[in-house]
């Protein structure tokens, strides 16, 4: 019976956490163990966790000093040494999977000899709880040979982001870690540069046609947080992206076009988010000015 081994990296997460670990605590496939990291936490997370300790010893609980967002690219190779033949599962301290996400993507994955699985999901309005959008596709997608080329258009929204899918450890041990590790630098790109490399190391991907991932959104999300290296992050994910589709071969019209849009859909988020940051007027316009006369957004225009 395949092991699915969970990770949750909580940083003052009081109000969301125990929705979190009550969605991994509530699967239909039981046969997990759950890190949950507290990642520097001065309010109660920490005590949460250790309640939930209490009532689950499949939890086990990480501890940091000091909040440091590229710790899970830290925890992660000790983690895999621990297991053989387990999955690998990430959930956002503010997010919740439905009760038969593990059962489901599991069943999805075996069934089909994939080395990574993902699906859709909902994103959420965190202040509200209401619906804002869910992304899910029709049908399954299974993705080998061409397909990840051919198909790059079709499955790549569900490529981005760590969390909403299972690795299989054996493909996290091909290199995947290190491949990823000049990118795990930057808070808002680092996880899209580590599943568009575990993609690459795969032999057979695929996306489940369902939804089983409720993604809050809220001001404090890391989507709309301004750090100095936003804007190079930005570009180092269309670097990333790019590199992929090319060990591919020529890349194609339509995928360069896509290619394009999604790092013009950053440059707008991230323009945004500069607009609304609480910097000096003149910082501002550096920011701009970064964007626009870089390479490829020169490219682009």
């Amino acid at each position: 019976m395949n092991k699915i081994v969970v990770y949750t990296q909580a940083y003052n997460a009081e109000r969301t956490i125990k929705y979190t670990i009550e969605s991994i605590l509530s699967q239909t496939y039981d046969n997990f163990c759950y890190y949950i990291l507290d990642n520097g936490s001065v309010d109660m997370t920490g005590k949460i966790i250790d309640e939930y300790i209490k009532k689950d010893k499949r939890i086990i609980k990480l501890i940091n000093k000091k909040n440091n967002f590229r710790a899970m690219w830290e925890y992660l190779p000790l983690i895999i040494n621990n297991y053989e033949n387990a999955w690998f599962a990430v959930l956002d301290s503010d997010d919740t999977y439905h009760p038969m996400f593990f059962e489901k993507m599991l069943d999805f994955a075996t069934n089909n000899n994939l080395d990574i699985v993902s699906c859709g999901y909902d994103t959420i309005d965190a202040k509200t709880g209401k619906l804002i959008m869910r992304r899910a596709l029709d049908r399954n997608l299974i993705i080998s040979g061409e397909k990840y080329r051919d198909d790059f258009i079709y499955y790549r929204r569900y490529m981005c982001g760590v969390w909403c899918k299972l690795y299989s450890f054996s493909l996290l041990k091909k290199g995947v870690l290190n491949a990823a590790e000049p990118y795990t630098y930057y808070l808002q790109s680092s996880d899209n540069a580590f599943t568009t490399k575990a993609f690459k190391l795969s032999n057979r991907a695929g996306i489940l046609g369902e939804s089983l991932h409720r993604y809050y959104i809220s001001e404090n999300s890391a989507s709309y947080t301004f750090v100095p290296s936003r804007v190079e992050s930005d570009q180092s994910l269309f670097i990333c992206t790019k590199e992929y589709l090319l060990s591919y071969g020529e890349i194609s019209k339509i995928n360069e076009d896509y290619l394009y849009a999604i790092y013009l859909g950053l440059i707008q988020e991230t323009l945004k988010v500069i607009y609304n940051t609480n910097l000096k007027f003149t910082e501002k316009l550096k920011y701009i000015s970064d964007i626009f006369e870089c390479q490829i957004t020169k490219e682009m225009l």
